[in-house]
């Protein structure tokens, strides 16, 4: 089983400014913690991770490449795609034409927050590849219950993610993958609907204390998002 965490914010990311650990310092954590793949999905914008690689397999971690991409306003998570293709997609039905080899998850898809994918999930059944269950809950404060019963009727895997916007809030929330420790195999299998014994995901809630120090630490790039409004795909620098 390997241990991931495909949903990781870090500096860089062009509408996330507020974040000050990179890349290497997720990478130099997680392989503390013992994970074995990571993807980074900065938002509007695809990381170059080329650079990066060859440091996380010293670490002994696959790194992966995704986006968080604001399409017809809402978020959702992309891997395997290219920036020629990033770049024609407008809509959610845009996504049908590369859906073959590009997967597409929604994240946090039922907080409050208007970039929440919401009922498009349904509007969409067929395109989403996984359903997220989001990190930020405490015991009795707990949103995710509808992302578990859209995983359940539409018949696709539950994972588990960070959504780090604080290195503090690493480690918590990630999912453990059955399948062989690459690039195809992971995709392959978050494209075949696999099952919970194939995709685990674990999770615990916040404490309130912890739950309302990372709502203010959110709150600086919300508000800064709130007013400059999700910027466009911008390609690799």
């Amino acid at each position: 089983m390997l241990k991931a965490d495909l949903h990781i914010h870090t500096k860089g990311d062009p509408q996330d400014i507020f974040l000050n650990y990179t890349p290497q310092d997720i990478i130099k954590l997680a392989a503390k913690q013992k994970f074995d793949v990571l993807a980074l999905t900065w938002h509007n914008k695809i990381c170059n991770i080329k650079p990066l690689q060859s440091y996380a397999k010293k670490k002994g971690i696959l790194l992966l490449s995704g986006i968080e991409a604001t399409i017809e306003g809402k978020h959702t998570l992309l891997y395997n795609i290219s920036n020629e293709e990033m770049q024609k997609v407008k809509t959610l039905h845009d996504l049908y034409d590369i859906k073959d080899h590009v997967v597409v998850g929604a994240p946090h898809p039922f907080f409050v927050l208007p970039v929440c994918l919401g009922n498009k999930v349904f509007t969409h059944k067929k395109l989403f590849d996984f359903i997220e269950y989001s990190h930020f809950y405490t015991e009795k404060l707990n949103l995710n219950s509808k992302a578990v019963a859209a995983a359940e009727a539409l018949n696709i895997p539950l994972l588990a993610n960070s959504d780090v916007h604080h290195l503090e809030m690493f480690g918590k929330d990630y999912s453990m993958l059955d399948t062989a420790l690459s690039k195809d195999a992971i995709f392959d299998l978050l494209k075949k609907k696999a099952t919970a014994k194939k995709i685990q995901p674990k999770t615990k809630p916040y404490s309130l204390g912890k739950f309302i120090l990372n709502g203010i630490r959110y709150a600086p790039g919300g508000i800064y998002r709130m007013i400059t409004g999700d910027k466009k795909f911008e390609k690799i620098l």
